[in-house]
């Protein structure tokens, strides 16, 4: 007499059936389908584009860059005009400032690094969920005493926005 424990389970028969094979494919391609269309339909809409003017009476601005060192930099440059605030929620514009650099050798062995500072200003756009980009600009160091790309940019924004808010303001 067997015991419990010599008991082997039956095998199990699996048969294909082509209609119950179909289905199961059709619901994995419906789930993966499920799945994919918030992600599709979460993607950014495109900038648009504006003018500084329409900034020209706005003081509370966000600033970001991924270097820790530029921003601040920034930030010491904007709170003269601005009140910089820590938060995007808070602020009725953002300044966003990132850079690139190369270094080069030339035949004698001596290196030479250059830097390339983009800063772009943005504004709520008239589409929800789309930036508007008011201003930008670039600039470069190529040599070691000349001024820094984030100094450029800053002081370059700071003198046109007082030209807009200039230019604005009733008479």
């Amino acid at each position: 007499m067997q015991g419990y424990t010599d008991l082997q389970p039956a095998p199990q028969i699996c048969v294909w059936h082509p209609v119950r094979h179909r289905l199961s494919r059709m619901k994995t391609l419906l789930l993966i389908l499920l799945f994919a269309l918030p992600v599709y339909c979460q993607q950014e809409l495109p900038p648009e584009f504006g003018d500084i003017s329409e900034i020209a009476h706005m003081t509370k601005v966000y600033v970001y860059s991924d270097d820790l060192k530029s921003r601040q930099r920034l930030v010491d440059k904007l709170k003269k005009e601005f009140q910089v605030v820590g938060d995007i929620k808070d602020a009725e514009f953002a300044v966003y400032y990132t850079w690139s650099g190369l270094t080069t050798r030339n035949i004698l062995g001596t290196r030479t690094h250059a830097y390339k500072g983009d800063l772009m200003v943005y504004t709520y756009g008239k589409t929800d969920g789309a930036n508007r980009i008011v201003w930008s600009t670039q600039a470069s160091r190529k040599t070691t005493l000349s001024k820094n790309p984030v100094d450029k940019t800053v002081e370059r924004f700071i003198k046109d926005f007082n030209t807009a808010r200039a230019s604005t303001k009733p008479k």
